[in-house]
This record gives C-alpha cells, structure tokens and sequence, in this order.
C-alpha cells in the first residue's frame, strides 16, 4: 500500500462570503469541520494549510491528529498553500508516495469518494489521479511523488490547474460519482441548505 498525506486546502480569505467560511455552520457544524471529520476517519497522514481567519477557525474547530500548517503566503493564492505543503514534507523528512489534496468547502463529498480515489492511485502509482469536472480534471486530487517538484514551484490562484491542464496523459480520471458542490458564497450556502 502507498504511503499518502491527504491534504485539505483551508487558507483563503472566503473574499465571496465575505467571512470566514470554514466555520460558517451547515447542520450546526463548521464548513471546515464537516470535510476534516472525514479525512481524520480514514488516514492518520492528515494536514490542513490555513492562513487567513487562522486564529478564527483554531478557536472554532478542534483538529485532532491533523497537523496544522500556516500559510503565511496565502495571499499569493492557493498554489502558495500546495507548495508549502511540499516544502514541508521537505523539511520534516515525511516520504510520502503521493498526496491527496482536497478542498475545505465541497461538504457533500462522501469519505467513500476519498477512498476510491486512494484505491484507484494504488493500482496505477504513476499517474495523477483527478476529479472530473466535464471533461477538465480538478481537486480532489491525488499526486504522485514524482510531481512533488512540479507542485513545489506552482504560482498563483489556479492551484494545481496548471499542471493538470498540461499532462493530461499523466491523468487518470476518479470513475466514482460525488457531489462536488462547493461553498463559495452565500447564495451556494442558501441553495445547499434547502
């Protein structure tokens, strides 16, 4: 079995919400929460990489065995909080075989999902295995290693879609369904609360 960090992306300033996101409360529990109650319950190779409302969200949610990492970068945008990941796995000396990165605000998206997608990387270790978003490949995703160094050096707000738009021969698309809504602004919150 590969060895895996899964990694929730939490740093941005939730500028559409216009507060603090990741503990805005959907079934009384924080955004955030819902996604780390997951990932906690299926790996112990658990991190999550805020930065903005930081101080907010530790007084709001309690991580458990998950590893906090601060982004001071954070508004160098999302690509910031991949490659610190990197760097950090880097300077602990954590070999790891690849890393999942997921998002703090897609609530819907079964812990089911996550393990297929680790099921799958198992069984072609190579390849980037990505989330299908009609056709375009997305996060969740999980890397392998050999990608750290490409993930280390990425710019600006597109996160890893830069990468995943240039190898799509690298790229094997998750074949489970989920519900990949996300949460970027009240509107989003209102309709996934009906």
């Amino acid at each position: 079995m590969s060895k895996i960090a899964i990694v929730i992306l939490a740093a941005g300033k939730s500028l559409r919400m216009g507060f603090a996101k990741q503990i805005i409360r959907i079934n009384n529990e924080p955004l955030l929460k819902i996604t780390l109650d997951k990932i906690e319950s299926i790996s112990e190779d658990t991190y999550c990489v805020l930065g903005a409302n930081k101080d907010l969200i530790l007084e709001e949610i309690h991580f458990n065995n998950t590893v906090v990492i601060d982004n001071l970068n954070y508004e160098k945008g999302l690509s910031s909080s991949i490659s610190i990941c990197i760097e950090f796995f880097e300077k602990k000396n954590l070999n790891y075989d690849g890393v999942l990165f997921v998002l703090g605000d897609q609530p819907a998206i079964e812990t089911e999902y996550f393990l297929s997608i680790i099921k799958t990387f198992n069984e072609h270790k190579t390849k980037i295995i990505a989330t299908n978003y009609d056709g375009k490949a997305g996060v969740p995703a999980l890397f392998p290693k050999s990608f750290f160094k490409e993930l280390k050096i990425i710019k600006g707000d597109k996160g890893a879609r830069e990468i995943l738009k240039n190898k799509p021969k690298s790229i094997i698309f998750e074949s489970f369904k989920t519900n990949l809504v996300d949460i970027d602004t009240n509107k989003d919150l209102i309709d996934y609360n009906k």
